[in-house]
């Protein structure tokens, strides 16, 4: 698996590379070829009180050799400690094999 951080994906992820994907992903919903987004979600509580949420959200392009699994996390009292209130990750996994890659 190949961790890569934001300044190598701001390499990587050019305007007109993720502006062409978000378009071919749009097409591919109009015509049909998107397997739906699907979303869970996750309440963390801890005693009578609500710590956070973390969202798990994924879709499939037809015969794409690729798909992710998005993770997003919520916890609002995170600041007043220094951490920030939303983290998450985004894998990115062969459709043949589920093995991470990235």
């Amino acid at each position: 698996m190949r961790v890569i951080s934001d300044a190598a994906l701001g390499s990587i992820a050019a305007p007109e590379r993720i502006l062409a994907a978000v378009c071919s992903g749009f097409i591919a919903d109009a015509t049909g070829n998107l397997r739906p987004v699907l979303s869970s979600h996750l309440a963390c509580n801890i005693g009578n009180r609500r710590a956070g949420d973390c969202h798990v959200k994924w879709g499939h392009l037809e015969q794409a050799e690729m798909f992710a699994v998005k993770v997003a996390t919520g916890f609002c009292d995170k600041p007043g400690s220094g951490l920030p209130s939303g983290n998450g990750l985004m894998p990115l996994l062969p459709a043949r094999t589920g093995a991470p890659f990235a």
